[in-house]
């Protein structure tokens, strides 16, 4: 029995890693019968279901005390109700509810799954933002987040136009991947819109699924409103939410202890042209059906055999080369010229 749960657990991880059925089936040497049934008793009640009947049975048949389950209800009730400015923005979810709980100094505290179940029990869940599942051929090749400061995702919403007026208007975003800090911004006109799949910038594109709704419930005539209401949207996020990865903590609360590298205050972004300095710039690129890849309007050919596959392509501006690698091992290496007028 334990080869088989260990089985099972295996099998949980590498999809929820994004590895396709078939070659989950083979690593763990089961069948794909056997795979959708265990991935369904998951996705039904998480960890628990991949134990056997009854073992889960056992475990669903304990139920909390009546008085806190009142609580739990109570307590989301409040958060849902967003009665307040200094509320519109929290979260209603069962780590939020948790975390309401320990500072009430409600004993014992719940775990996290049982808030979840006594929720879907009275049918007070809301629908998760989920992105497009991916179902990579590989591990994707970009940068992760270890601490905070160490990745920021960025994405502009638009186009938005404010009651009465014509003009574009776009919400700049700016999150830190590690621990959930944002940056709000409103811009006349994007200047950059990253051009990629979605899912790679999952963290600022959920955040950005979650926010749309309750701000935009908001009629906004004039720029200035809307700056003020995203004013307090980012506030809201950066010192309501908490996030399990922060151990129940805050991004502000997280980042209250950390000596972070900041630019200082009096930084001003160049606008404009500026001398080509040597250094590297990184790309991440995803082979075309014909075996091409793309960079800054130029096409390379690296061969269809990769096509599908994610490419990491560096430029070099002082040797004057760009460098293809798959996997972390160069594949191919082209002289590139940049002029500099």
């Amino acid at each position: 029995m334990h080869d088989e749960l260990a089985a099972r657990h295996r099998a949980i991880a590498l999809r929820l890693a994004g590895r396709p059925t078939k070659a989950i089936c083979a690593a763990v040497g089961r069948s794909e019968v056997w795979f959708r049934k265990w991935w369904g008793r998951y996705l039904e009640a998480g960890p628990e279901g991949l134990y056997d009947l009854t073992r889960a049975n056992h475990h669903v048949a304990q139920r909390i005390p009546p008085e806190l389950e009142r609580a739990i209800l109570s307590v989301r009730r409040r958060l849902q109700a967003h009665a307040t400015p200094a509320t519109r923005y929290c979260l209603i979810g069962a780590t939020a509810i948790l975390v309401e709980l320990k500072g009430l100094g409600v004993r014992p505290l719940p775990c996290e799954r049982t808030v979840e179940r006594v929720l879907e029990r009275n049918n007070v869940t809301s629908l998760r933002v989920r992105l497009t599942p991916l179902l990579p051929r590989q591990e994707y090749p970009g940068p992760q987040a270890r601490a905070s400061n160490d990745l920021h995702e960025v994405d502009l919403v638009g186009p938005i136009y404010l009651q009465g007026r014509s003009h574009r208007y776009y919400i700049w975003v700016g999150k830190d991947a590690y621990d959930g800090a944002v940056c709000l911004r409103l811009a006349a006109s994007p200047v950059f819109i990253p051009a990629g799949e979605p899912q790679f910038n999952g963290s600022v594109e959920n955040f950005n699924g979650w926010f749309q709704e309750p701000l935009f419930d908001h009629r906004f005539r004039r720029p200035g409103d809307l700056r003020r209401e995203l004013a307090r949207l980012q506030e809201a996020v950066n010192t309501q939410h908490v996030h399990p990865r922060l151990g129940g903590k805050t991004p502000a609360q997280h980042r209250r202890g950390l000596r972070l590298r900041k630019l200082p205050g009096s930084f001003v972004v160049p606008t404009g042209r500026l001398p080509l300095a040597e250094g590297r710039v990184t790309f991440l690129r995803r082979v075309s059906v014909a075996g091409t890849v793309t960079v800054l309007s130029q096409t390379y050919r690296v061969g269809k055999r990769h096509r599908g596959l994610y490419l990491r392509l560096v430029v070099d501006t002082g040797r004057g080369w760009l460098t293809a690698y798959l996997n972390g091992r160069v594949l191919k290496r082209w002289p590139y010229k940049l002029l500099n007028d």
